[in-house]
């Protein structure tokens, strides 16, 4: 069975580049001319929402104005991540033994490592067709036959309408999982069958990286799995369903945490709220039949953090060879 990894931008914040957070507070100041300036984001909504808050910051009207500020966001959320620069455990990543990368990043941070170890792009093997949504959108590396495969699945910096923020194309792309997942989608012409007839026959041709989900080891790594990422939540949900269902689904998902403190076996009352949301977390996790890897930094070293699960995550490959 094949290893995939998703990361998230935990390996970029090792290069103190922006959080989400600050990247959101650096539009809403920086993005837009016609805005409020007195305003800051509350704290206190989801980052979906966050951005929502600022695209709705406006003092102008008109039937086209939401979409040519959309626009004008995506562009500016791009050119602010399109200089993360690389670091080491890129390129630790970039050397695993694995052909296949998801990433809910934007940036092609992963690329420039992979190039740095002998990869070339190799746009026979990619595929940009779509202009707004990531189902099929990928970028192929190849080095003497071997080719690597990144699925850029909440858009890419390249075609900023790609990038997935916002209730409306978070909830626009459950539209499309919901469709590639129930037999609704059409592929190459011909119509998709659902996901457990295709689990039942053993159909497990890649044709998007949703596929991997159920067909394939996965491996999340620097993904804080935040609740507002309710694509993911939403795919994980639909395969413990198919699971309860009794659908032939054995592949395993595995969620590795880098944390300063692990709270997983802590009585609540010893926990702050925001503690008892990682808690809450791994609990709902271990409903869904995810396993947790979790890592506690010691001294502020979360290099070292992220070496020892990616080597574990090696040695977990090894043992599937």
């Amino acid at each position: 069975m094949e290893n995939v990894v998703l990361f998230g931008n935990g390996l970029n914040l090792l290069n103190n580049d922006l959080s989400w957070h600050d990247l959101l507070d650096k539009i809403l100041h920086e993005g837009l001319e016609d805005k409020d300036t007195s305003v800051c984001i509350p704290s206190a909504l989801p980052n979906t929402l966050q951005y929502d808050f600022i695209l709705f910051n406006s003092y102008s009207v008109g039937k086209s104005i939401v979409e040519e500020r959309q626009l004008i966001l995506k562009k500016c959320i791009a050119d602010n991540v399109k200089h993360f620069a690389t670091n080491d455990i890129y390129k630790i990543l970039g050397e695993l033994k694995v052909d296949t990368y998801l990433t809910t990043n934007y940036d092609h941070t992963l690329d420039e490592s992979l190039r740095q170890i002998g990869y070339v792009p190799d746009l026979s093997k990619s595929n940009k067709q779509e202009k707004l949504y990531n189902i099929r959108r990928s970028r192929a590396f190849s080095k003497s036959g071997d080719t690597k495969i990144i699925y850029p699945i909440h858009g890419d910096i390249d075609n900023p309408k790609s990038i997935v923020i916002g209730y409306n194309h978070y909830c626009g792309t459950i539209g499309k999982l919901d469709a590639y997942l129930k037999g609704r989608a059409v592929w190459e012409g011909k119509p998709l069958p659902k996901m457990e007839v295709r689990l039942y026959s053993e159909d497990f041709a890649v044709k998007s990286w949703i596929d991997h989900f159920f067909f394939s080891n996965v491996h999340i790594l620097g993904l804080g799995l935040d609740f507002s990422e309710i694509d993911l939540w939403w795919i994980l949900d639909r395969r413990k369903r198919l699971i309860m269902e009794d659908c032939p689904i054995k592949n395993h998902i595995i969620f590795y945490d880098i944390v300063k403190k692990d709270v997983s076996s802590c009585y609540d009352k010893d926990l702050s709220r925001e503690e008892l949301k990682f808690k809450a977390k791994y609990e709902i996790l271990a409903k869904m039949d995810v396993e947790k890897c979790i890592y506690e930094v010691e001294k502020d070293d979360y290099n070292s953090s992220y070496r020892k699960a990616i080597g574990n995550i090696e040695n977990y490959i090894k043992t599937c060879i």
